[in-house]
């Protein structure tokens, strides 16, 4: 996606999420969106063996707050046999995509039991949830898809 942004930058949320839906649907037979899961709709579930094997949240970025919220609302959707949920979050308006991993890196480090940055858009953490008294594996992916409009023009933007 980020080597063809100028391909998704157009894309909204649902529109990003059904695209990676196509991708996953290509490696499992049950991937899908807009799953109703206890408290909402994750945007991606794929089941393994009656329980989520994944439950993934996709965000275009507006924020650690809104990152924040984002992690409480996949934490929603969990039932007690779940321990592996996602945020996916796609730039689309900063520039500066380096601000966003160091915002992304600063919440993870603060709220987090521990965490192992694998790649630079890439965290695989230990997330406590005090409520539930339950440790889940949270993995964070972010892409930069941010487009400087003003380079080309793209009849879908008109």
């Amino acid at each position: 996606m980020e080597k063809t942004a100028r391909t998704y930058y157009v894309n909204n949320e649902e529109e990003l999420r059904d695209h990676l839906l196509a991708s996953l649907n290509t490696h499992y037979d049950n991937a899908t969106g807009e799953t109703f899961r206890k408290l909402g709709k994750a945007d991606i579930h794929i089941e393994f063996e009656n329980k989520a094997a994944f439950i993934g949240e996709c965000k275009v970025w507006h924020g650690e707050k809104a990152f924040a919220d984002a992690v409480q609302q996949v934490i929603n959707y969990t039932t007690w046999k779940d321990v592996k949920v996602s945020i996916i979050v796609f730039n689309k308006e900063n520039k500066s995509f380096e601000s966003i991993i160091k915002n992304i890196n600063t919440w993870i480090s603060n709220n987090t039991i521990k965490h192992n940055q694998t790649k630079p858009n890439l965290w695989i953490c230990d997330f406590a949830d005090n409520d539930k008294n339950i440790v889940f594996k949270l993995t964070v992916l972010a892409f930069d898809l941010y487009v400087d409009k003003s380079q080309f023009t793209d009849a879908r933007t008109h």
